[in-house]
């Protein structure tokens, strides 16, 4: 599902507070779709990889395997590209 940017920032914020306000099932779902909606273009990445931030507290493996199968695709998108290590480092930061 979809939302207004403001409502995406909302839900950011809440996980970043107390994401365990929101189910498991949930976090996962939300995980999953703020990634494939930015992947056509109708989310902007700077949001879904925003959700992506609460990650370095998240014990639980449904959300971060939604995580991981999102980032998957932009890993294989910027493999051949100037930008590749900075993504990698961005991503580090949230696995450690």
């Amino acid at each position: 599902m979809n939302y207004d940017v403001t409502n995406w920032n909302l839900i950011v914020s809440q996980l970043l507070s107390d994401y365990q306000q929101i189910s498991l099932i949930n976090r996962a779902q939300l995980l999953d779709d703020s990634l494939n909606i930015a992947r056509v273009n109708v989310l902007p990445y700077s949001v879904s990889l925003g959700l992506t931030q609460y990650l370095i507290n998240e014990r639980d493996y449904i959300p971060w395997m939604s995580a991981l199968n999102g980032l998957s695709y932009l890993d294989l998108m910027y493999i051949r590209t100037v930008g590749y290590e900075d993504f990698k480092v961005s991503i580090r930061c949230k696995i450690v």
